[in-house]
Formats: C-alpha cells, sequence, structure tokens
C-alpha cells in the first residue's frame, strides 16, 4: 500500500536501480515490522529500530529520491543512492541474522539457567532520584527558569551562553534531564512492579521527580527526539506498552504519529506563535527530520573520496567525556564532518548509524555493527518479555534506552552518546542483583498480562523450589493417611 501510494501521486525518478533497491528495503522491513506485532510478546527494541528503518531508510527516501530534494541538504546526492541503500539493506540483514542466533530458553524457563533477578532498589533509586533532582535543580538556575519556557532555537542560545558546549558541560546537562529521567522511571518501575529491595521510593519524591522531568523536558523547549523519549519512557513506566494488545497499537500508531505529529511538535522551533501550519505527507517525508538516507549517501561519497577513518570517528564518539581543550584533534561529529566535506553553510544534520559504521570499517563494519545489534536487541527484548510476565512491567532499562535508540540510530553518535552513558549508568546504580540460594528475593505478584496471556504459570528458580516443597509436603500427608487407614486392622485381635 506504502509503495503504490509512492508511485502514485510522486513524479517518477532516472534512477531506477535505487528506486528498486528502496523498495526492497520498504518491502522487507514492513515485513519484518508486522512479524512483531502478530508475535504474542512485547519487543520495544526492535519496533523502534524496525520503524526507523521503515520511515528514515525506506519510506522517506525513495519519496526524496522521486521529488528530488530534502531539508537543509542543497543538492541530493542521487549518485551514491545505489550504495547507500545497499548498505541499509545489508544492515537489515545482520539485525535478521543476529536476531536467529539467540537460542530459545528451555520451556518454562525466564529468568536464565541461573536464575538470577535483576531488581530495583529502593534505597539506590531514591539516592538517584534525590541527587538527579539536585542537578537539575542547579541547571535551572544556571540557565535560568524562563530558558525552559522559550522557543527551541531561544532556549539553546541560552543554554549555550550559560554553559557553553563544552563535554563536561553536556554531560551535566544530560544527568540533569535525562539521567533524572532514567532515575524516575526506574522508581516508578520500583512502586508499580514491586522489583525492588529494601525501602520503597518515596512518593512525594517520587511525582516530585515526575514534576521536574515534564519541566526540564518540555515539548517547548527541548528536541522533539528527547521530549518523545522522556513522554514514551514515563508511559511505559506505568504500563502503557505492558500487554500485547498495547504494544500492538503502540505500534500501528507509531509510524503514523512520526510523519502526522512529529511536524507539528516542530511549531516552538522558532516562535511561541501556537498557530500550526499543517504539512503534506510528502513535505513532511522531505524535511530535515529525514535527512539520515541522503547523509548515509554523503558517507558513501566521503569515503569514496577520504577513504575509511579506520575508528578514528568511533573513537571520538567512545571518548565523548574528554574537552576538546584536552584533546584538540577530537573528530567532529559525523554529521558536521560531512556537511563540512560537501561545503553545506547548515551543518546540524544527521549520520545514521549506517553511516558511522560504514565510515570507520566499511561494509565489515556495517555487517558486524548491525549483526551484533539484532543479538542483543533480541536478547533484551526477552529479558523485557520475562519482566513483564512476571512483574507486570519491562524492565527499567526497556522503558527508556528502546526510544533513546531511535536518537542513536539517527545519530550523530557522538552526540548521542553522553545521554546514553548517563542513562545506563544510573539505571546501573538503581539496579540490584537477586542471587538464589540464601538470599531472599523480592516477593512478586503475577501480572495481568501473564494471567490474560498464559494458562500455566511461569516461574523463577524461587517459585519452582516453593512447588516441589509443596508436592514433598503432598506425598508425606497422603502417606500418612493412608498409614492412619492401616493402623486399625494391625492393631485388631
Amino acid at each position: 500500500m506504502t509503495l503504490a501510494a509512492i508511485f502514485r501521486f510522486t513524479p517518477a525518478s532516472a534512477n531506477s536501480i535505487a528506486e528498486l533497491l528502496l523498495s526492497l528495503v520498504i518491502i522487507v522491513s514492513s515485513v519484518e515490522y508486522a512479524r512483531l506485532l502478530s508475535a504474542r510478546k512485547v519487543r520495544l527494541y526492535q519496533m523502534t529500530t524496525w520503524m526507523f528503518i521503515y520511515l528514515f531508510l525506506g519510506v522517506a527516501p525513495l519519496v526524496q529520491l522521486r521529488v528530488g530534494h530534502v531539508g537543509n541538504i542543497p543538492t541530493l546526492p542521487v549518485q551514491y543512492f545505489d550504495e547507500a541503500a545497499a548498505l541499509v539493506l545489508l544492515s537489515m540483514l545482520g539485525l535478521l541474522v543476529g536476531s536467529r542466533l539467540v537460542r530459545d530458553n528451555p520451556a518454562g524457563a525466564v529468568a536464565g539457567p541461573a536464575q538470577r533477578v535483576r531488581a530495583i532498589s529502593g534505597r539506590r533509586t531514591t539516592v538517584a532520584v534525590v541527587a538527579c533532582l539536585a542537578v537539575a535543580a542547579a541547571y535551572v538556575a544556571i540557565v535560568s527558569p524562563r530558558a525552559f519556557l522559550q522557543s527551541r532555537e531561544d532556549s539553546g542560545d541560552l543554554k549555550s551562553e550559560a554553559l557553553g558546549d563544552s563535554a563536561v558541560n553536556v554531560i551535566f546537562a544530560d544527568v540533569a534531564t535525562l539521567g533524572l529521567m532514567a532515575a524516575v522511571v526506574c522508581g516508578l518501575v520500583a512502586r508499580r512492579a514491586a522489583l525492588r529491595q529494601g525501602s520503597a521510593v518515596n512518593p512525594l519524591l517520587l511525582w516530585t521527580g515526575v514534576a521536574a522531568v515534564l519541566f526540564v523536558i518540555n515539548p517547548i523547549s527541548s528536541s522533539r527526539y528527547s521530549f518523545g523519549t522522556a513522554a514514551l519512557a514515563l508511559l511505559a513506566a506505568v504500563g502503557a506498552f505492558s500487554t500485547v494488545h498495547r504494544f500492538r497499537l503502540a505500534a500501528f500508531t507509531a509510524p503514523i504519529a512520526m510523519v502526522v505529529l512529529f511536524p507539528i511538535l516542530d511549531t516552538f522551533r522558532h516562535t511561541l506563535d501556537t498557530s500550526v501550519e499543517r504539512e503534506g505527507v510528502s513535505d513532511a517525508l522531505t524535511s530535515g527530520d529525514f535527512d539520515a538516507f541522503a547523509q548515509l549517501a554523503n558517507t558513501v561519497g566521503y569515503v569514496s573520496s577520504e577513504g575509511l577513518t579506520w575508528g578514528y570517528q568511533l573513537l571520538g564518539s567512545v571518548m565523548f567525556f574528554v574537552p576538546r581543550a584536552l584533546w584538540p584533534s577530537k573528530p567532529l561529529d559525523t554529521g558536521v564532518l560531512l556537511a563540512e566535506h560537501e561545503g553545506y553553510n547548515f551543518t546540524n544534520l544527521s549520520a545514521p548509524l549506517q553511516a558511522e559504521a560504514y565510515i570507520n570499517f566499511g561494509i565489515a563494519g556495517v555487517a558486524c555493527t548491525f549483526g551484533v545489534l539484532g543479538y542483543v536487541f533480541e536478547k533484551l527484548d526477552r529479558a523485557s518479555h520475562a519482566s513483564i510476565a512476571i512483574g507486570g512491567l519491562p524492565t527499567p532499562l526497556a522503558c527508556v534506552l528502546p526510544f533513546y535508540t531511535i536518537i542513536l540510530m539517527r545519530g550523530s553518535l557522538l552526540q548521542a552518546m553522553a545521554g546514553f552513558a548517563v542513562i545506563v549508568a544510573v539505571v546501573w546504580w538503581s539496579s540490584t542483583r537477586s542471587l538464589p540460594g540464601n538470599h531472599k528475593p523480592p516477593v512478586q505478584r503475577a501480572s495481568s498480562y501473564a494471567r490474560a496471556h498464559s494458562n500455566r504459570v511461569v516461574t523463577t528458580g524461587a517459585t519452582t523450589q516453593l512447588s516441589a516443597h509443596s508436592s514433598r509436603s503432598s506425598a508425606l500427608r497422603h502417606q500418612r493417611r493412608k498409614a492412619a487407614q492401616a493402623r486399625p486392622e494391625a492393631d485388631s485381635p
């Protein structure tokens, strides 16, 4: 249906090979996306990944190719569209192969062979919320509260003037925003699913954190990707995607929302005027929001003229925390590097993960990167599904990271790494590992998801031991009854 609409309502392109390859991207990604919707499992990581590929690297570039322009890119690099589409197909193959390499758990197993349960510590989460609230208060005081009530451009200017753009200040801002969001999500999961040890997070502190998150990450002054991540993470933490039906509804509406609602959320980029200028679907798909594929094509052009960076760009992303004052030759964002190479005046452009992998290690880098991602996302989705079956909610990381994955996939990686590291660090700090044996795990109730979608009881190590003990007790009572019935016959003369 999508392909038919594109070919019906857009002019023809002279690049038939690129059209064919992009059509194949759309077909394969839509089939895989439909498979995720039809499965009776919640797979948030793979949902956002395949939605990104379908929209940003399939539908949008095909429309752009046929229309002939995209966003702030002066000249569409159509001469590299064939190679770019082939790289997308290679990344999709890597995802599919990597996810199929994950072995199925034994029947009835949920928590893994060691039966270890990752739980949320109420005390550690409280410390995380308090610490991030303190950082957020300092952040608001330094920047000024009015900066969070301005248009996104004016707010960005005020924040840059107050903090600058050094790596330390970027991490400081991410702790005040994304770190606070991750800590609050951990608190909500702890209270809702009872996956905690020690004391619960104080409700007043928790809802203060929610209010603070919605203030420092709001739809007026924050980027749409950041606000979308925060809003969806909070919804996930209260169960918005915790059943198959809710997950399917979210997965069905997400691509539509990205095309229809996402441009509307750009209303406050330049002004606080609330008048909404409606865009057609074609206009939305050719806006700067969907420049990922064009930047991948620019990456192919960069490599053809300059060669691979052999991990140098990746090194800059991994060492994101090192200030440029200490490392003057620190690599630029890949999006900025590509824009400067092409001579663009506007450098705030994306660089999708396929471009990051290709500019560092070529075709092998794309295949290996997405093979590993496919494997990791499958493992994380299975862990999240098990968490829903046991406690009614995804893991705290699965409440946040699948939605932040869109930022990681779109790039640049250097820009996204600080936020990613902060989210993972806060969730890791708030978590504790419950071990089998003498350590008593937290009491867990069967979720409505487990009751609604399974007629059998899914057990962890602790409940398995309890079931075995109950079976032995029943057998012992049966033996005693038989002995009591036989005793009068033995005593009679």
